[in-house]
């Protein structure tokens, strides 16, 4: 008999264990998704029409070749 309470006991505290680890899981979890809610993503991607050149830079200040 004691040795089904010792188990008892064990699983108990494994129990409590695998809590823990969830809900430091589920904490690092919600920062990942916060941190990605925060990063938003641009777009570079240029229109087909686009010189590649700076409407509001003078063609003097462009590095020459």
């Amino acid at each position: 008999m004691g040795r089904a309470i010792d188990m008892e006991k064990d699983i108990d505290m494994l129990k409590r264990e695998v809590k823990e680890v969830k809900d430091i899981l589920n904490k690092i979890l919600e920062g990942v998704k916060d941190d990605k809610k925060e990063t938003k993503k641009t777009n570079a991607k240029r229109s087909k029409a686009s010189s590649g050149k700076s409407a509001s830079r003078p063609d003097s200040s462009e590095q020459q070749s």
